[in-house]
């Protein structure tokens, strides 16, 4: 047989390509099947790399976005996941590897971690048109709809989950929650109570279970179920604050405040509104035993975030004696070294005197003896000064007046001083009247306390 007759040269070129693809084919299911083979083991740079170099020579395929979306996927770098398995579902192709569901339920919850509840909710909607009893994706669908406040289709859904298993622990509490919701507290008590014994490792029905025993007045079965409820990081400081509004309302302040200081750390980072709460039914237990201060403390704590929360403004107004703002709250809470550092300052700065010696004799009080700075009137003599900062709850009485003046008079002061976080008893005022000693208010304080801040703050800021 002659091989160089030319009707042979054309069918040798149809085999020889025939060939060559058969090999490319091969050859790109193994880098394929390789590339599989490393996601799997979780070598997911090396697969990559590999992918990466097939997707250089420009040609796509199924494949390559369903390796390339898992690759992303697995390194959390969603956007470029989420593009390739778009682009997979576009080509509409699917084989033993590549499965629709899989890539759709991979799309849906890309979606859900950027919040896309409608986007996640269209593409599972497309699976439980292939499974449509999927309780998976059932209970998934139920659930964003219920976020995105459709109850009446998260209520459809949840049921058709309980239909198939009717012991579906979050299903259960997410159908109590509905029925809560509207106000069937009856009906969802029943619900939370199911969901409860289905897993117990699910402290969520327990907080609802006991805010429907606080509404009908069980404050003791009430407290039991939040403190189970407290197991659940979710529910910890919201179940912490209800508890402490239970104790109160059952009369055990004591129990209460404790409860409610368990609050305020548990909500300072992690929710806002508990720790509202939780402030505001302190600063009542404070009311109660009669701590006006302490009172006030919480529910200025509460303006400091939310000025128009409840009735706090209208509280802050019935015991404005009693409010005190940073600068003196900073003076009574600070350590000792604090305490007579802002003294210092109160004296160097608010005051504008120099002081020759001072002492700190106890926690509560610091003296100075000060006297006027430098007068351009050389002649001038300077006034020495005899001062006492007092940080107490209590008012100032006449013996601390008293105290004050004869010290005064030993170390030849020309004016005494008296300056405190509180007020003064009437016979306090009465007494100094005719006395040379002069008081100063908490408002003085006050004004003193941030004149000395910013002047020293400004003289910092000339020296840099």
């Amino acid at each position: 047989m002659n091989f160089s007759n030319p009707v042979f040269i054309p069918l040798g070129l149809i085999i020889a390509t025939i060939l060559f693809l058969i090999i490319k084919m091969l050859f790109f299911r193994n880098r394929f099947g390789l590339a599989a083979e490393l996601i799997k083991g979780g070598k997911i740079e090396e697969a990559l790399n590999i992918l990466l170099k097939e997707e250089s020579k420009g040609h796509p395929s199924p494949k390559l976005h369903y390796l390339l979306g898992e690759c992303y996927y697995r390194f959390e770098v969603y956007e470029k996941s989420l593009s390739e398995y778009v682009k997979l579902i576009k080509l509409g192709k699917f084989d033993g590897m590549i499965k629709e569901i899989t890539v759709r339920e991979k799309i849906a919850s890309i979606y859900l971690k950027y919040n896309r509840l409608e986007d996640a909710q269209r593409e599972l909607l497309l699976i439980l048109r292939k499974v449509p009893e999927n309780v998976k994706y059932l209970f998934i669908v139920a659930k964003i709809y219920y976020e995105r406040n459709f109850s009446e289709d998260a209520f459809n859904y949840f049921e058709q989950v309980l239909k198939a298993e009717p012991e579906h622990s979050e299903a259960l509490y997410y159908f109590g929650m509905i029925l809560y919701n509207r106000k069937a507290l009856n009906e969802s008590l029943e619900y939370f109570k199911r969901s409860a014994d289905a897993d117990s490792s699910n402290k969520k029905p327990h907080y609802y279970i006991g805010m429907i025993m606080y509404q009908q007045k069980n404050y003791d079965m009430a407290i039991k179920e939040f403190d189970t409820a407290i197991y659940d990081q979710e529910f910890r400081a919201k179940a912490q604050v209800q508890k402490g509004i239970a104790q109160l309302d059952k009369n055990d302040v004591t129990q209460a405040m404790i409860s409610l200081q368990r609050a305020v750390e548990y909500s300072k980072d992690t929710d806002i509104q508990a720790l509202l709460y939780s402030r505001y039914y302190l600063g009542n237990c404070y009311l109660v035993t009669k701590d006006i201060q302490g009172a006030v403390d919480q529910w200025m704590e509460i303006q400091k975030i939310k000025p128009n929360f409840l009735d706090v403004e209208q509280k802050l107004q019935s015991f404005k004696e009693y409010v005190i703002d940073d600068f003196i709250m900073d003076l009574r809470i600070s350590n000792n070294d604090a305490f007579l550092e802002t003294c210092k300052d109160l004296i160097t700065y608010g005051l504008n005197l120099v002081i020759q010696k001072f002492d700190l004799p106890n926690s509560e009080m610091a003296e100075f003896y000060a006297m006027e700075g430098e007068s351009k009137w050389k002649s001038k003599i300077r006034t020495k000064f005899y001062i006492r900062v007092y940080r107490i709850d209590d008012k100032i009485g006449e013996n601390i007046l008293r105290e004050i003046i004869e010290t005064s008079k030993k170390a030849s002061a020309h004016k005494a001083m008296c300056i405190a976080t509180s007020d003064y008893t009437n016979y306090a005022m009465n007494y100094a009247q005719s006395r040379n000693i002069e008081m100063l208010s908490k408002e003085k304080l006050s004004e003193l306390l941030k004149k000395a801040y910013m002047d020293k703050k400004q003289e910092k800021e000339n020296q840099s």
